[in-house]
């Protein structure tokens, strides 16, 4: 019977005409071929010639199998894709150590601000080029002018508010010591700031004409800060004479200035704010003491008072 003919009527199969793919045929040996491979053991394959509807193949042995016949199994190709992403984000799995060293390198502070200014030493912030000081001789304290002493005492108040503000951050920087650091921004020495800061400093609102009168003067700051601070300092004054029975124009100041940051009067404005708001004050041992309010304030008191201090304008803290 030749290929293709039409089967007798008698056979289970109808009269139609049956029509092979030879490309199953290739499936086929395929299969075959790994089955051999699986029973290496039984030596020889069958002898059995693979027939199919007529078509006859002859015997093969696993000796001559070819390896273009054994077709591998590949992956699915969303798995390859998803292993050849994980090869290259992560090329070497990291350990447990490695990660916890990243989670704390991330966790840490790392700001260039905060680091360049605690790496910030004295001895950057002096001059560049500096003279010798071995051959010149001491000749007493400097001639420093007025407005000289108030550039350093606003310097020296500048870096003792940032020390403040720094809170614990200034441990072991140079901005542990306002004093050294006003020295060497100021150009002067350490026991010149010290000596500045001590006495008494006109600020700009302070520079006022000397012929004015003392009483001009009283009557000038209260109407320029009477109605926002003399209800302040009335009850601050009176609450700590009433707890310490003392106070000077220089603490009261400082107490001020460190409760009210937008406090605006100097130490000699805030006496003279005193004397008008009705707090006269005496001077003892260098330092000029509050005296409890007066219940009233006559002209002739404030001129009496103008007249007891006149000489004593220029030592006024």
């Amino acid at each position: 019977m030749e290929p293709g003919a039409l089967l007798p009527r008698n056979n289970f199969v109808s009269s139609v005409p049956l029509h092979f793919d030879f490309s199953s045929i290739s499936f086929v040996q395929s299969s075959i071929a790994r089955r051999l491979l699986l029973n290496k053991e039984s030596g020889l394959a069958s002898q059995t010639p693979c027939t199919s509807y007529g078509v006859h193949r002859p015997v093969m042995h696993v000796d001559e199998l070819n390896a273009a016949d054994l077709i591998p199994c590949p992956l699915p190709r969303q798995q390859q894709q998803q292993e050849e992403i994980k090869m290259e984000v992560c090329p070497c799995p990291l350990s447990d150590q490695q990660h916890q060293q990243q989670e704390i390198r991330i966790e840490r502070h790392s700001c260039e601000l905060c680091d360049r200014l605690r790496g910030i030493t004295a001895q950057m912030l002096k001059a560049p080029v500096e003279k010798s000081h071995k051959n010149m001789k001491r000749r007493g304290r400097p001639n420093i002018g007025q407005k000289a002493k108030v550039t350093v005492k606003h310097v020296g108040e500048f870096f003792m508010l940032l020390r403040r503000q720094l809170g614990l951050g200034f441990q072991e920087t140079v901005f542990n010591s306002p004093k050294l650091l006003t020295a060497l921004a100021c150009g002067v020495s350490s026991n010149t700031v010290t000596r500045t800061m001590k006495t008494s400093a006109l600020l700009e609102e302070c520079n006022w004409k000397a012929s004015a009168g003392k009483k001009n003067w009283q009557m000038t700051t209260l109407k320029k800060f009477g109605q926002e601070w003399s209800v302040v300092v009335r009850n601050f004054v009176n609450t700590v004479l009433e707890e310490e029975g003392r106070l000077t124009v220089t603490e009261l100041h400082s107490r001020l200035r460190y409760a009210y940051a937008d406090f605006p009067m100097c130490s000699t404005t805030l006496q003279y704010f005193l004397s008008a708001l009705g707090f006269p004050h005496k001077r003892k041992y260098n330092k000029v003491f509050i005296i409890p309010e007066r219940k009233i304030v006559t002209m002739s008191e404030s001129e009496s008072e103008h007249d007891d201090d006149d000489d004593d304008d220029d030592e006024y803290e």
